[in-house]
């Protein structure tokens, strides 16, 4: 999965987020947050102050971080330490790097009903719609299975109901890959993966709080400490 780790101090910079570069922090009080890089200075990272509905996120110095990121396309982690933190930013010590080959958004096994707008079948007709399932969710897009192929390319709209929440989400997004369940002869066969289009900072960040909540239930319940 991995392709690099950085262990080395000498080793990080090559590999931290370029300026104006999109990173989700986790380790905060409050849960994970979305911020942005400003600039770096040998082993250490500068961001933006992360905050939540318009307040800044207590950032106290020695708190231990979990930084996601692109660097030149690559979805990176990297670990480190809060080591100035104040109202015009924060800085970050970082320790390791790990370059990873898979998507920058974590996905999580949920089953969730999802009606799906798919493109109209002749030029200026009505789009039409469909049921489906998702398999696995994250803040980058989702996992469909329907009965009805969708075809790479679409463009979609998709409404669903997270458990834990009331209102319905209404996203756009774009089919990546498809496939088909080999078992075949059963309903929803056909698989889509979705990419989600145009999210918000503040739709994307909630998102990203249901995944991680999410992956922590489920390895308590493999791991016994709910039962």
């Amino acid at each position: 999965m991995d392709v690099l780790l950085a262990r080395r101090k000498r080793d990080v910079p090559r590999y931290l987020p370029q300026p104006d570069a999109p990173v989700g922090v986790e380790g905060l009080s409050g849960g994970p947050v979305t911020t942005h890089a400003t600039r770096n200075d040998g082993n250490r990272l500068r961001l933006e102050p992360p905050r939540v509905g318009g307040l800044a996120v207590p950032a106290r110095p020695g708190a231990k971080v979990r930084l996601q990121y692109r660097r030149l396309k690559v979805p990176c982690v990297a670990t480190g330490v809060i080591v100035e933190g104040g109202d015009d930013g924060l800085w970050v010590e970082i320790r390791t790097v790990e370059r990873l080959q898979r998507r920058l958004w974590a996905r999580v096994t949920l089953r969730v009903d999802v009606e799906v707008q798919v493109p109209a079948a002749e030029p200026g007709g009505d789009p039409e719609y469909l049921s489906g399932v998702t398999e696995d969710i994250g803040a980058g897009g989702a996992l469909l299975r329907t009965d009805e192929e969708l075809e790479r390319g679409w463009e979609l709209r998709l409404w669903f109901v997270l458990p834990g929440e009331d209102a319905e989400r209404e996203l756009r997004a774009r089919v990546v890959h498809t496939s088909e369940d080999e078992r075949g002869g059963g309903r929803r066969r056909h698989r889509a993966g979705v990419e989600f289009l145009g999210l918000d900072h503040e739709a994307r960040e909630q998102l990203v709080r249901f995944t991680l909540a999410r992956e922590r239930e489920l390895r308590r319940r493999e791991t016994g400490m709910d039962a």
